[in-house]
């Protein structure tokens, strides 16, 4: 109980709080990115990825551990975090750029437990990250060859559907190169590219039970 009672303790922690509350306010700003775009880690786990990084890194630092330490087993426990992230889907592989994010809102919770000169780092890094997840994949599709390839995009009402629309795809054997499903109001809308033609996926899709509807979509 030491400490637990003692006010000195109490008003020394305003820094430590303080750090908190920016760490989890700015990772809550990169997971409402990525749940609105339908991603499996949304602001709660972004937050609480920050709070507990801020906390580790104090209790260590104050416990005499080895800050360079600390911070390493702090990273490697956020790789299994993010693996977990990570799924394939045939021949897709899903969740990088998640995994990628729950990396970034560690390295920017760090920067806000080390306090000084870093906050201004931890803030633009925020707001870089914000940039990268929502302009440069569109930017991507502009540029990259992929940009060419046909897109269908239907509307399912929930993940079940989903996952019918994959099947049918998988059973044909249409070669998936991009995947997108986000969170809509109305359940998920769902973009694919494909090789080849886009005729047949997309008659694919008109057939699958759920689905309300399906298109062709030209890249923007």
């Amino acid at each position: 109980m030491d400490g637990w009672l003692d006010p000195a303790a109490w008003s020394g922690a305003g820094t430590t709080i303080g750090r908190m509350l920016i760490a989890a306010l700015l990772a809550g700003a990169i997971g409402w990115q990525r749940e609105v775009h339908g991603r499996p880690a949304g602001i709660r786990t972004h937050m609480l990825l920050a709070l507990g990084v801020v906390v580790l890194t104090e209790a260590g630092r104050r416990l005499g551990g080895d800050p360079a330490r600390v911070a390493a087993q702090i990273v490697t426990g956020v790789g299994f975090l993010g693996a977990g992230a990570i799924l394939r889907m045939g021949r897709e592989i899903r969740g990088l750029t998640t995994a990628a994010s729950l990396w970034a809102t560690t390295g920017i919770a760090m920067a806000v437990a080390a306090g000084d000169r870093m906050a201004p780092v931890a803030v633009a890094a925020t707001a870089l990250a914000l940039v990268v997840l929502a302009w440069v994949n569109r930017l991507e599709r502009r540029i990259l060859p992929e940009s060419t390839l046909p897109v269908v995009a239907a509307d399912a009402p929930d993940a079940e559907t989903i996952g019918r629309l994959l099947g049918t795809w998988r059973r044909n054997g249409r070669r998936i190169r991009t995947f997108q499903a986000e969170a809509v109001p109305e359940g998920f809308r769902v973009r694919a590219s494909f090789e080849g033609t886009a005729e047949p996926p997309l008659q694919d899709a008109l057939g699958v039970p759920g689905v309300r509807s399906a298109r062709l979509e030209a890249e923007p």
